[in-house]
């Protein structure tokens, strides 16, 4: 089945939630149904339905019933507690026209400054990449990453530029499992006018993240500058019992 059955489940679904077409029950139809009804497996579906969590038009209550909520106001293209490439995200969110453009890469050593503000070990083999993220043609995100190379061997231009978590989880079979990001504003860059197209004495927001994979590893850091008329992050809030 391919990858991306989640997402056109994920889309069919959410806009059927937006158009109402469940307002009468509003809930969602069983797993059971929806595994009859997109022919997948229930894997599939729950991932779907876990997107539409994260995205804030759904909710799962106990017993498994899934509550349709207000469809969210700000249509966000990431949400701060997922793990997703680019790629990912966009599809998410039907876009088509995307594309990453890539600066620069290199395959360096990682500095003891680096390795302060990273969490990585100082010495350690890197790939250092700078790419452009547009969506319709227009430059949206600035990303500078931080690739361990022991544990994305292999690694190259041409895998940059379409997708690294592809190529990490399905040539390198990575199971990639959780992150920490921080999210702060500060005045642009000379490299942030020159890309993302805005004036002197502006400002990005930046998005910086730590990702581990399954060996516990941190195989990776990323700062994602972002164009400030596009910014909107949604981030899924529990009430937990202390």
């Amino acid at each position: 089945m391919p990858s991306t059955k989640y997402l056109d489940i994920y889309r069919s679904l959410r806009q059927r939630i937006v158009s109402g077409e469940f307002k009468d029950t509003g809930l969602l139809p069983s797993e059971n149904t929806l595994i009859r009804q997109f022919a997948c497996s229930r894997n599939t579906v729950r991932r779907a339905i876990a997107n539409l969590t994260d995205d804030g038009y759904v909710q799962v209550q106990h017993g498994k019933r899934v509550q349709i909520l207000s469809a969210p106001r700000f249509p966000a293209l990431f949400s701060v507690g997922g793990i997703e490439s680019f790629r990912e995200a966009a599809e998410r969110n039907g876009i088509s026209r995307y594309s990453t453009r890539i600066l620069s890469f290199e395959e360096d050593i990682l500095t003891p400054e680096e390795a302060t503000v990273t969490g990585m070990p100082e010495g350690s083999a890197v790939y250092r990449i700078k790419r452009l993220r547009s969506i319709d043609g227009e430059p949206r995100i600035l990303d500078y990453n931080i690739f361990l190379k022991s544990e994305a061997a292999g690694l190259n231009r041409a895998d940059a530029e379409k997708s690294i978590y592809d190529y990490l989880e399905n040539t390198l079979g990575m199971q990639i499992t959780s992150g920490r990001r921080t999210i702060t504003a500060e005045t642009a860059s000379a490299e942030d006018c020159q890309y993302l197209g805005l004036q002197d004495k502006g400002f990005v927001f930046i998005v910086t993240s730590q990702t581990f994979n399954g060996k516990g590893i941190l195989f990776e850091y990323t700062q994602s500058r972002h164009s400030p008329e596009h910014f909107v992050f949604v981030e899924k809030s529990v009430r937990r019992k202390i």
